[in-house]
């Protein structure tokens, strides 16, 4: 079993949900209940995700691991994002994308096409998606949807789904041009992303 994560390391990560945001709210003094039950789910989220990377890179051959990278400060940022955007969201779609990501990164073998700066974007991306964008896009990926139109999702699918369909247009996941046959298209940083996606989804079944 691998011990990427040491103790050091590990209260590093747990200095995360300790910060700016902590001190401000401890100047009020009524706040007091709040700081306390926000400290008790940020602890709990980076346990429970913790808990969750350890599993999944304890599924790796110590060869396959990139050790110079993970000591690297690219990867350190990369890191800091993943767990900042792991304690404000309580999703666990979005936790499994975070640990499959970290997973994917920290292999020799990871895919060269998507170099961390992408990464970032691609977690930027998610900070801000629902956790309906994400199942849609996931189904995308898996082709559940090939050949659909926008006035497909309106008739047939419920009101969350078509909500989320509409935010992948706003962000420019999809394009919002009408084609001759009217089917839905992805932007390149939407195509790029479902690629991505189809990669860790490979990971789902270590």
């Amino acid at each position: 079993m691998n011990n990427l994560l040491s103790n050091k390391t590990q209260n590093w990560l747990e200095s995360i949900s300790e910060g700016a945001f902590k001190g401000l709210l401890s100047s009020f003094p009524f706040l007091g209940t709040f700081i306390g039950a926000y400290e008790g789910h940020a602890n709990f989220r980076l346990d429970e995700f913790l808990k969750q990377l350890n599993e999944k890179i304890s599924k790796i051959d110590d060869k396959k691991i990139d050790k110079a990278y993970c000591l690297s400060e690219e990867f350190y940022d990369l890191v800091n994002k993943a767990i900042r955007i792991r304690i404000e969201h309580r999703s666990k779609h979005k936790a499994q994308f975070i640990v499959n990501l970290i997973a994917e990164t920290i292999q020799r073998e990871r895919d060269k096409d998507f170099d961390t700066s992408i990464k970032e974007i691609f977690l930027t991306l998610l900070d801000t998606m629902s956790d309906s964008e994400q199942i849609l896009l996931a189904n995308f990926a898996n082709g559940n949807y090939k050949d659909k139109t926008r006035e497909f999702f309106y008739i047939n699918e419920d009101k969350l789904t078509c909500i989320a369909l509409d935010s992948l247009y706003s962000k420019g996941i999809i394009k919002n041009t009408v084609t001759w046959a009217n089917t839905i298209e992805f932007s390149y940083l939407g195509e790029e992303f479902i690629k991505y996606i189809k990669i860790l989804t490979e990971l789902d079944k270590l």
